[in-house]
């Protein structure tokens, strides 16, 4: 494919978005994540644009999660990337031939099993059935950005026919979404963030501001429980503050060609909480180092020795 030049929406496959697909260097919401909530580091020794980046290596658990994720969106986007094999292992030299013909990520049958159990449940879900309703799944936003001249990409799950008037969805899944422990979960991974430059692509390239954007979250075991999350205003220009912040950083290693890691010199451990508060307890309890320890000829229960103090 040709290197994208001008501002738009493009229907390109998932290889080419996360690729070096702009004529310049271009940056998604994961990488600016990376670099922000990580470090840069981090995000060079994966990035497409370095020419001695790590390979990445897919999991099993990796493969059926987006197997999930690809089947929430509709069997069209499924068969885009997945396929079912008809073999139980690939021992036989047919069942090998099978295999090396595939230009799709093959997923065994029992999985599949499994990932069309947690597909009906979201499909079933009074909060989530109509999600993915008057819109397409997966459409790259991709337009530069007027400050840095860094090209900006965003592939929302599904994006609505009429983003003015529907939410944006994205489709998440997680070990649990209890609303605590989802909300600590979706700004440790930064979700408000590209939440925000999912609504700020919308209004670059398509010139109206979306109704907001909506996170279909599944839980990964059984009964896989779904429903929705948004995010107020307020934490959507947090998200806008730390993606903005991040992309400044990725401009600066870009001109310098550093990619430093956490720290810029060696600096001492922080104490965590936890440390502070266990040292507090051991300093207040001065009776645990003065008191002799208990006469084993004696038959002391537990209560009669506490007792004693």
């Amino acid at each position: 494919m040709s290197r994208i030049s001008v501002p738009g929406i493009y229907d390109i496959p998932i290889e080419d978005y996360i690729g070096d697909c702009c004529v310049g260097p271009s940056i998604s919401s994961s990488g600016l994540r990376t670099l922000l909530l990580e470090c840069p580091a981090k995000y060079w020794a994966m990035s497409p644009l370095n020419p001695n980046r790590f390979p990445d290596e897919s999991t099993h658990a990796l493969d059926v999660g987006r197997a999930a994720h690809a089947l929430a969106l509709g069997e069209p986007e499924f068969a885009k990337y997945f396929v079912v094999s008809p073999y139980d292992d690939f021992r036989s030299k047919e069942a090998r031939a099978w295999r090396d013909e595939q230009h799709r990520t093959i997923i065994k049958a029992d999985d599949l099993e499994t990932i069309r159990a947690v597909a009906l449940v979201q499909q079933r879900s009074a909060q989530c059935m109509r999600a993915f309703e008057k819109g397409k799944a997966e459409r790259s936003l991709i337009w530069q950005d007027d400050e840095t001249g860094v090209w900006l990409k965003a592939r929302p799950d599904w994006l609505p026919d009429d983003p003015a008037s529907r939410f944006i969805c994205e489709y998440k899944t997680a070990i649990s979404i209890e609303p605590y422990r989802m909300s600590n979960d979706a700004f440790k991974y930064g979700y408000h963030m590209q939440a925000a430059m999912q609504v700020d692509a919308v209004v670059a390239v398509l010139g109206v501001k979306p109704l907001g954007v909506a996170h279909v979250v599944q839980e990964k075991d059984p009964p896989y429980l779904a429903e929705l999350r948004m995010f107020t205003e307020e934490q959507i220009e947090d998200g806008r503050f730390m993606y903005r912040r991040a992309l400044e950083i990725f401009a600066r290693c870009l001109k310098s060609n550093e990619w430093p890691g956490y720290t810029n010199e060696p600096t001492y451990f922080e104490s965590p909480y936890r440390h502070a508060k266990q040292v507090e307890e051991l300093r207040n309890d001065t009776r645990r180092f003065t008191d002799p320890p208990p006469d084993r000829s004696k038959n002391y229960n537990a209560a009669d020795y506490l007792s004693n103090g």
